[in-house]
């Protein structure tokens, strides 16, 4: 699936190879989606920032800090929005609107992810998350 995002090859190969690292045996994290103008498949680079979301616990954070670090190269000067939130922030809601909107269109399937944990199940929209 990241090669239907429309990205350029480095960026496609960056993620790629992301989750080759986060989705192993004992996954770091729960999941990940891009987010923003490359998930719209809108990405334009020169312009743009590769934005995305992903779900661990705060006890995986020190392994994505590595693997970051080690990719950091791979992303050729791009910007890495990077928002991570666990499972207790997506439940409760206790996030940006904006997030609480990237929340609801995964919920609905309007927005897949790039991976997800088996039965990952994430909180239904409501009306107050359906609007942008």
């Amino acid at each position: 699936m990241v090669n239907a995002l429309g990205l350029p090859v480095h960026l496609e190969s960056y993620l790629a190879e992301f989750l080759d690292r986060t989705t192993g045996l004992r996954p770091p994290i729960d999941l990940m989606a891009v987010t923003g103008s490359g998930a719209r498949g809108k990405y334009q680079h020169g312009w743009g920032d590769l934005d995305i979301l992903v779900v661990a616990e705060t006890s995986s954070l020190d392994e994505m800090r590595q693997i970051l670090a080690e990719l950091g190269t791979e992303l050729g000067g791009i910007k890495l929005g990077m928002t991570v939130l666990t499972r207790a922030e997506c439940r409760a809601g206790a996030v940006t609107s904006r997030l609480l909107h990237v929340l609801a269109l995964i919920g609905r399937g309007a927005l897949v992810p790039l991976w997800s944990t088996p039965g990952l199940a994430l909180p239904a929209p409501d009306a107050a998350t359906d609007s942008p």
